[in-house]
C-alpha cells in the first residue's frame, strides 16, 4: 500500500512540473508579453498581464534597458514604450551578415 501511494504522489508530482506549470522569473513573463506584442509593451501592460506591482515593473524595464534587452521609446502621446528588438517582426526580415 506504501508504495502504490508513493507511487502516484510520484506521478501526480512529475505531470504537475511540466514546462507550462513551472513558475517563470518576473523577466521571463516580460519577455513572453512582448514576444507576443510584438516587441513592444507599455508599463501598463506589463503590470496587468504580469502581475507585478507598478515599482517593481518599472524598475524591471529599466534593468532590462540597462542590459541591453529593450530600448526605452516615447509615443506621441509622451507614454514610455518598451521596445524589445529581437522580437519585432521587422528586425529579423532585415538581418545581414555582420561580416559583409
Amino acid at each position: 500500500m506504501f508504495f502504490a501511494i508513493v507511487g502516484v504522489l510520484g506521478y501526480r508530482l512529475a505531470i504537475s512540473k511540466t514546462p507550462r506549470s513551472i513558475a517563470q522569473s518576473p523577466e521571463q513573463r516580460i519577455l513572453a508579453l512582448a514576444k507576443q506584442l510584438q516587441g513592444r509593451v507599455t508599463l501598463a501592460e506589463v503590470v496587468l498581464h504580469c502581475q507585478l506591482e507598478v515599482e517593481r515593473g518599472r524598475s524591471l524595464l529599466k534593468e532590462m534597458v540597462r542590459k541591453g534587452l529593450a530600448e526605452l521609446h516615447l509615443s506621441d502621446q509622451g507614454d514610455e514604450v518598451f521596445m524589445f528588438g529581437g522580437f519585432a517582426p521587422e528586425t529579423k526580415e532585415t538581418a545581414k551578415d555582420p561580416l559583409d
